[in-house]
């Protein structure tokens, strides 16, 4: 079941993300939504990072969740269920289109954006197979990380479709403050 306070507002969304969902930062990261997620700090520091920055905080602590309605901060809280439950509820709630965009992607290993580079930028950093077969590539400005539309793209998208069709069906319980 998905809780959430009437103090989150479907406008310009962002999000901290708790330590228990790290796997919906990296799907909000693809879907180019800026979500930070920082598996270490403790639910004050969020709830600081979330005053500090306006971010709706996304939780399964139910401490956490508490203590942000307390604070009447905006906040949701999934007590069980699945990840594409929440993804779902997020995506709809907030009008995140369900498509990943490398040039609005983030990096799925640390959330930073990412940016176009010319595949012969990259040839001591790529396979020179996926070189000769794809031919746009993008960098994370952070960590590196480089990316490209392969063969992973299609259980990528198959994964989204479901989240899609799911989204249209998903209930969640208001706690107005």
């Amino acid at each position: 079941m998905i809780y959430v306070s009437s103090r989150v507002s479907a406008f310009d969304p962002k999000f901290v993300v708790d330590a228990m969902l790290g796997d919906l930062a990296r799907w909000l990261w693809m879907l180019g939504v800026d979500a930070k997620y920082v598996p270490d700090l403790c639910d004050e520091d969020i709830v600081e990072m979330a005053v500090r920055e306006s971010r709706v905080v996304v939780t399964r602590d139910r401490g956490l969740w508490c203590r942000c309605i307390e604070l009447k901060l905006p906040v949701i809280y999934q007590e069980g269920g699945e990840l594409d439950e929440l993804l779902a509820f997020i995506c709809e709630t907030f009008h995140i289109e369900l498509e990943v965009d490398p040039r609005r992607a983030r990096c799925s290993r640390c959330g930073a954006p990412l940016v176009f580079v010319p595949r012969e930028e990259l040839v001591d950093r790529v396979a020179t197979g996926s070189l000769r077969r794809f031919t746009e590539f993008w960098v994370c400005r952070y960590c590196g990380a480089v990316y490209w539309c392969g063969s992973h793209h299609r259980n990528i998208r198959e994964f989204l479709k479901r989240i899609r069709l799911r989204a249209k069906t998903i209930k969640c319980h208001v706690v107005y403050v």
